[in-house]
């Protein structure tokens, strides 16, 4: 893990050597994953970049480019932080500019000192260390000459002028002159000789006759001079050829390095005596150049794997690098593979997700793969294939989802609705929208029904809270007819409701309640016949305190002294009304016939309020009665949801 993490570190900062030994390090212990081996690839390839800038900077630092070399460097080092060999590569330049700075600081001395010999070596040297700086050399040197020239007409004009006066001495010490000019150029050329041989760089020594020959034009030593400056660029064609052999040999497997030290002779010597040479050995270092670029390719590939992208990059970079290489028809058939490779990888992936069910995945990558195919019959014909295929799954995939989610939803029919819907909108064309539109029929007809069964479930509850607190309030009140009256009320509004047997029920109770308290007859019980002195006759409920005789009659009621009274006897209506409440006790409330029999007895013997009620309750026991019906609509009550109704 603490490997992992100082790879994942160290790739951040684009320290790829510190990259590559941990890596080699989790290697070893045999946790080398895929996406490790892909790093390492990372970081093969960004070392490889960063040496080819090394390479460069090497080169141009050879050359007298330090500047240039440095932005190499750095280039190298933004890729490959941890390079060995950038910072010291970079002091190396530093170090250049310096002493090219130094050099060009000794120029000015020279030419101030108007030692132009000095100078000339110094620029040669200059140029070695930084071209850059050889143009302010040469502005120099050309100012010192511009300078030289201004003096010599001066000194010409002085002389002219001087001349017309001397002309007389001049002749005298022409003679001396010229003898002394001859142990000048005998001393110069010796101390040349001197110089020449301890001077090993044929281009030093080249500075040295030419500037001999500056200054002694016409010496005896002159002719001896240019033949030996004719003969120095065939050594030095010779020198710089070894050089650059020596150089190839030196560079070894670094065919870059090499191949500039040949190219570089080439530069300076364009006509040069061993030209021929120096091209086969190019060309035998391109074709070297050639094979390993190749072979790198093949490796980068073989390593990308089905990353044919990144093979592709790597063939093209081939044919880029070599347009007319020895690999160009291998290379150029490989490329021509790739986009077949590319869509036979592309249709494994899709596939693959394909059997996984993961439909959309699937048609994202056919919708990418028609765009980059889209111009190849075959390719667009097989992606429309596999297409409809991944429509038909992701359609049965998202209608087999609706439905689960239907199923899930139970009764809320909105979410359920909601996933048909859905279905239908992602799929108005879909293979089983014909199903989806059928159960939300299905579900329509749930919901009618659902609220219809709201609707029962709400009526009932009223139904029994209308029923419980009429009850309650039946219950309450000592009033039987007001009871009688309180449910009535219920079957009035639910006529067939929940309760209705109940209240009917209830209803009979309360009228066989009644029937019993009513039914008896208290008042006639105590009527009597009292007879006068004189014969007069009166009769009524009577009571007697001991003196007086209270007679209440139908119409008077009288008080009649114990002193005139002669008798006082049982009237008929009273011997009935005794009977009557004889024949109630003996009569089966609960019987139908029992308590028509004393309905009749009534009628008979005058009590029809008697009958009536008798009547009213087997109406209510037995709707059906047709003698209680007959009494019932005699007096105008009709039978309507369990009640009698005037």
């Amino acid at each position: 893990k603490e490997l992992v993490e100082a790879i994942q570190s160290a790739y951040l900062e684009n320290k790829f050597y510190e990259v590559k030994q941990n890596c080699e390090a989790l290697k070893q212990l045999g946790e080398l994953h895929n996406y490790i081996i892909k790093i390492i690839d990372k970081a093969d390839t960004a070392i490889q970049q960063a040496e080819s800038l090394l390479e460069e900077g090497e080169s141009l630092l050879a050359n007298g480019y330090p500047n240039k070399a440095i932005e190499c460097f750095e280039k190298a080092k933004k890729i490959v932080k941890d390079h060995p060999d950038v910072e010291t590569g970079i002091e190396r330049c530093k170090t250049q500019l310096i002493e090219a700075e130094d050099c060009l600081e000794k120029i000015k001395k020279a030419v101030d000192e108007e030692d132009f010999e000095k100078a000339l070596e110094l620029k040669n040297e200059l140029e070695s260390l930084n071209r850059d700086l050889v143009v302010d050399a040469d502005h120099l040197l050309q100012d010192y000459q511009i300078l030289k020239k201004e003096k010599k007409k001066r000194t010409l004009l002085i002389g002219l002028i001087a001349g017309l006066v001397l002309l007389g001495l001049i002749v005298v010490v022409a003679t001396y002159f010229s003898s002394v000019q001859k142990i000048q150029d005998k001393k110069a050329f010796i101390n040349l000789t001197k110089i020449a041989e301890k001077t090993k760089d044929p281009r030093k020594r080249l500075v040295l006759y030419k500037n001999f020959l500056s200054k002694y034009p016409k010496s005896q030593y002159a002719p001896t001079v240019r033949r030996k400056l004719h003969e120095l660029p065939k050594i030095i064609d010779k020198t710089d050829y070894l050089k650059a052999l020596a150089e190839e040999k030196k560079a070894g497997d670094n065919l870059e390095k090499a191949k500039h030290a040949l190219e570089h002779y080439l530069k300076v010597h364009p006509r040069g005596h061993y030209r021929k040479e120096i091209k086969k050995s190019l060309q035998r270092l391109h074709e070297r150049m050639d094979e390993r670029q190749y072979q790198q390719v093949l490796m980068a590939c073989q390593k990308a794997g089905e990353n044919y992208e990144e093979c592709q990059k790597n063939l093209e970079s081939y044919l880029k690098k070599y347009p007319k290489g020895r690999y160009k028809e291998e290379v150029e058939k490989k490329l021509a593979a790739i986009p077949d490779l590319i869509f036979k990888r592309s249709l494994r992936e899709i596939e693959s997700y394909e059997k996984q069910s993961n439909y959309k995945k699937a048609l994202f990558l056919i919708e990418k793969n028609t765009e980059k195919f889209g111009n190849d019959p075959q390719k667009k014909a097989k992606l429309a294939e596999i297409k409809k295929r991944c429509f038909d799954g992701l359609d049965r995939q998202d209608f087999e989802l609706a439905k689960k989610q239907a199923e899930e939803a139970g009764d809320d029919l909105n979410k359920a609705e909601t996933a048909y819907r859905n279905y239908i909108s992602q799929h108005p064309e879909g293979n089983y929208v014909l199903s989806a539109r059928e159960a939300l029929q299905e579900i329509e007809k749930k919901r009618i029904e659902q609220k219809k069964k709201l609707a029962q479930l709400e009526a009932q509850k009223k139904d029994d809270e209308t029923w419980a607190h009429l009850k309650n309030m039946a219950s309450q009140t000592k009033n039987i007819p007001r009871s009688i009256q309180i449910i009535s009320r219920y079957l009035i509004k639910y006529p067939n409701g929940r309760h209705a047997k109940e209240a009917k029920q209830k209803i009979v109770d309360l009228h066989k309640k009644w029937f019993r308290e009513k039914a008896p007859i208290r008042d006639r019980l105590n009527s009597r016949i009292v007879t006068l002195k004189g014969g007069t006759k009166v009769e009524g409920v009577t009571e007697f305190d001991g003196n007086y005789y209270y007679v209440k009659g139908k119409t008077s009621s009288y008080v009649l002294s114990k002193t005139n009274v002669i008798s006082v006897e049982y009237s008929e209506e009273s011997r009935k009304a005794v009977e009557y409440n004889r024949l109630v006790k003996q009569t089966n409330i609960n019987s139908v016939i029992s308590l028509k029999r004393l309905a009749r007895w009534c009628e008979k013997n005058g009590f029809k309020d008697k009958a009536f009620l008798i009547y009213e309750l087997v109406a209510y026991i037995n709707p059906k009665d047709k003698k209680a019906r007959e009494v019932m609509e005699s007096l105008g009550y009709t039978y309507k949801n369990g009640l009698w109704v005037k």
